[in-house]
């Protein structure tokens, strides 16, 4: 969701609530606010939120199938981006460099200018990317926030293998906002696959503006925009000033978040229902904590004393979530519509005692996922359905009983408190 400020609307956001607090209180907010639209750092977070875009005129957002057309715009030698292959063998040098074992080292400096760009139309493969000759054929399967169903990777794996065989490489790539590999449960053989996150596609696309024409320069730098708005990949600049900005007018954004927050609706109504259900068991003693991880409130993380104790998550080293880091989560993970209860290991940056005893974990936990490494990003040794569907839900008035979904997101929390009392009890303390 992006978020837009308005001098004029805040103005008389503040007057409404003026009857739902004391008169000090509503006084004292209104001083506040009026502070702060007068601070330059909120002229800044205005100015840099309305910027126009043309992909938010499109309404880029989530939409996967945008993405995949602006990506392979880029990839098509022959599209007036002034590119040529530059941008194809870019993605496959960043490719070779998380996977220098595969081999193919030698297609990001070859002529690349000879390719066919497909989109959908094979096999419903997002990107099919392949030369005309016998070197390459790159498959790309694109998901934003959506999760992965019927076995599709295995389908469009066994279809490159059977259609595109005669390829020196073919390459496998899956990209997600965070790079995460492909869910056990979901692809019979992730090892096939190459991960890569939207942050390193961002990388490439600023490495690129130098050599791209006037036009299609300002179409990177949308882009790359439009993917901090909406929180597809970090924004470090905009969380600065949004922390800035909180710490002086708490009392004003708590007021907004309190009354105005976007809580209505399908997804924020789940939301509600599922932070309620881990500030229960949170109380109850059963999970240490519990909490949203990002500003859209998408993903909810929960952790427990005994994994905090094994995997040693004291959060002073930084690691795939930051600087600070978890060694681990739990999550709720989305879509909140149809959520899943995931346990994912956080190697990157971690030191190599910390990993064997994630290893140790992987093991235990069985599957397919391929051993942990110092450069692994993640790793989900275990993932339990909730039964929850939300997916064909228009209002909240289309939801089951809120009991219900509560009672099937206990049962999902529970199998995998169960799942990690039986890994952790083989498991020795420490290494």
């Amino acid at each position: 969701m992006t978020f837009r400020l308005n001098r004029s609307a805040t103005i008389g956001m503040f007057w409404t609530f003026k009857e739902e607090r004391t008169h000090m209180e509503t006084t004292q907010i209104e001083v506040q606010a009026m502070r702060m639209l007068a601070d330059d750092d909120f002229l800044a977070l205005n100015s840099r939120l309305n910027r126009p875009n043309i992909f938010e005129a499109v309404n880029l957002g989530h939409a996967e199938i945008r993405h995949s057309a602006f990506i392979a715009w880029l990839a098509d030698p022959s599209n007036p981006h002034g590119l040529e292959d530059l941008f194809l063998r870019r993605l496959i040098a960043e490719l070779f460099k998380e996977n220098p074992n595969r081999g193919f080292a030698s297609l990001a400096a070859d002529d690349l200018t000879d390719v066919n760009v497909i989109r959908e139309s094979e096999s419903n493969i997002d990107l099919l990317i392949r030369t005309r000759d016998d070197r390459l054929a790159l498959c790309l399967e694109n998901k934003v926030f959506a999760g992965l169903h019927d076995h599709q990777l295995d389908k469009y794996h066994r279809y490159v293998e059977g259609a595109y065989g005669d390829k020196r490489f073919r390459l496998y790539v899956f990209l997600t906002p965070d790079g995460h590999e492909p869910p056990e449960d979901e692809c019979d053989d992730s090892d096939a696959w190459m991960t890569f996150s939207y942050p390193g596609l961002a990388g490439i696309l600023e490495s690129l503006k130098p050599y791209a024409n006037e036009r299609t320069c300002i179409c990177i730098e949308d882009y790359i925009d439009v993917l901090k708005k909406e929180n597809i990949m970090a924004d470090d600049e905009l969380d600065e000033l949004a922390k800035k900005l909180y710490a002086r007018y708490r009392d004003v954004f708590d007021l907004v978040n309190e009354r105005c927050s976007d809580q209505s609706g399908v997804e924020g109504h789940l939301r509600n229902l599922y932070l309620e259900v881990l500030n229960e068991y949170r109380r109850e003693g059963l999970i240490a904590d519990c909490s949203p991880m990002d500003f859209t409130g998408k993903y909810l993380s929960f952790h427990t004393k005994a994994m905090d104790e094994y995997l040693h998550n004291d959060r002073t080293r930084p690691g795939t979530w930051g600087n600070p880091s978890d060694t681990y989560h739990y999550w709720v993970y989305p879509p909140l519509l149809k959520p899943t209860i995931n346990l994912e290991l956080g190697p990157l940056g971690q030191p190599d005692w910390i990993i064997r005893l994630m290893e140790n974990v992987r093991r235990v936990a069985g599957g397919k996922n391929k051993p942990i490494s110092p450069h692994s990003k993640y790793r989900t040794p275990k993932k339990i359905t909730t039964d929850i569907d939300a997916t064909d839900a228009m209002n909240v008035d289309d939801l089951p009983d809120d009991k219900d979904i509560q009672g099937k997101l206990r049962k999902a929390i529970d199998e995998m408190l169960r799942f990690e009392t039986g890994i952790l009890g083989g498991l020795r303390p420490s290494v």
